[in-house]
């Protein structure tokens, strides 16, 4: 009797093993990327003409997410919205590809952005990975080849045609946990009947300082929040020899092992209003700030930290220009594909970011959702210098190299 028991056991559980097997390689979309091969790309190396046009855009959508955050903690990723909102722009045409340009690259043509974004993505470093995909309906629209290809070529976009039901939101929320490490598990709670494509990007960074900090440089100190609470947080010390200043800015840059990557506080004035200082941050003064590390010594204190943050970019992309795009009737994204169920537009810029700063070092994620619906209606000098970051402050995660921002955020509340 028990070894029938045992065998029945044994049966069970092969049987419950392959039934998961069969259950994770089944999947409703249907991978796509496979069949294109990606191609040779136009190369075009991060110059100042890219440089002041993605801080331009970083510093513009920053202010207006912070405003309309109503300036409590904010973290957006300019990197991740600008990556997403281009791989949508190869399939716009006429006024709506104009404004996009002029947003997103001051300017220059997609084929250029394209050019520039292929560069800069394709020599980030290992501590940031980033990766884009393209779902679209079955059965519900003709999807431009040319379109795929170029998003394929310059993105190296994963592409999956999917039903679009319960299925394909698991799917969707199963990828983006899988490419930002699991720091974020989901973007989309449900599919409508209107949306018939989904871009996504995804980026995740984990970096440990050059110098962690140990346990004799963490004391438990008081954060004095936006609204006046005053917080008990655990705040790390230490020395840094980059020093930043401005007319009503201290701060400071600390290095990530390597030295690919620099987390860059600013500290504004104490007597000045936080929403008066975001609201004249700009690209060429972030630019300003970060050229003028100075050898100083700092004794530098921030606190530990770790934000969710999310919000749609609709108002804000809206407000600088993209207008168009974002009308059922005025939109033109016949360079996407074909449909008999209505003119395409941008139904929705989702963006969702996360932040641990630790000892250790610094774990971040950030993924851009933009969903395409139809419809047919509209719709060193030996000084000292001290810096404590023990009330509201602005912060970056840098690249080095080219001083651009890969996230920026404000600290106003430590719960």
């Amino acid at each position: 009797m028990k070894k029938i028991l045992t065998s029945l056991c044994s049966l069970m559980l092969v049987l419950v093993m392959l039934f998961n097997i069969t259950s994770c390689n089944d999947l409703s979309a249907g991978n796509l990327t496979d069949g294109l091969t990606r191609g040779k790309a136009e190369s075009k190396t991060a110059d100042a003409k890219f440089l002041d046009a993605q801080l331009d855009f970083a510093a513009k959508l920053f202010k207006l997410c912070a405003a309309e955050s109503e300036y409590k903690n904010t973290l957006i990723s300019p990197l991740s919205v600008m990556t997403a909102l281009a791989m949508t722009m190869n399939g716009a045409n006429g006024l709506t590809e104009e404004e996009m340009e002029a947003v997103l690259g001051g300017g220059m043509s997609t084929e250029e952005l394209n050019a520039y974004l292929y560069a800069y993505n394709e020599n980030l470093s290992e501590e940031l990975v980033l990766a884009n995909s393209i779902w679209f309906r079955q059965n519900a629209i003709d999807v431009n080849e040319t379109f795929l290809q170029t998003n394929k070529d310059y993105y190296d976009a994963e592409i999956y045609e999917a039903p679009f039901d319960n299925s394909t939101v698991k799917e969707i929320n199963d990828w983006v946990n899988l490419n930002t490490k699991e720091m974020i598990p989901d973007i989309i709670r449900d599919i409508h009947a209107d949306m018939l494509m989904i871009l996504i990007n995804a980026l995740a960074f984990e970096a440990e300082w050059a110098e962690p900090y140990e346990k004799y440089q963490q004391k438990q100190e008081t954060f004095t929040a936006l609204n006046g609470e005053k917080q008990t947080v655990t705040m790390m010390h230490s020395s840094e020899e980059r020093y930043l200043e401005d007319e009503n800015t201290t701060g400071f840059v600390k290095y990530y092992k390597d030295g690919n990557y620099a987390f860059a506080a600013l500290l504004p004035d104490e007597d000045m209003d936080f929403a008066d200082y975001v609201n004249n941050l700009d690209g060429e003064k972030i630019a300003a700030l970060l050229n003028s590390r100075n050898d100083y010594a700092v004794n530098a204190a921030m606190p530990k930290f770790e934000n969710e943050y999310e919000i749609s970019m609709v108002n804000a992309l809206q407000t600088l220009g993209i207008k168009n795009a974002f009308s059922g009737i005025n939109a033109d994204f016949s360079e996407i594909g074909t449909t008999d169920r209505g003119n395409l537009y941008i139904g929705n810029v989702l963006h969702k970011t996360y932040i641990a700063v630790d000892n250790f070092g610094t774990k971040a994620a950030a993924v851009t959702e933009i969903t395409i619906e139809c419809t047919s209606a509209a719709l060193h000098t030996g000084k000292i210098k001290n810096i404590t970051l023990d009330r509201p402050f602005v912060y970056m995660i840098i690249d080095t190299e080219n001083n651009l921002p890969i996230f920026i955020g404000t600290v106003t509340d430590i719960g």
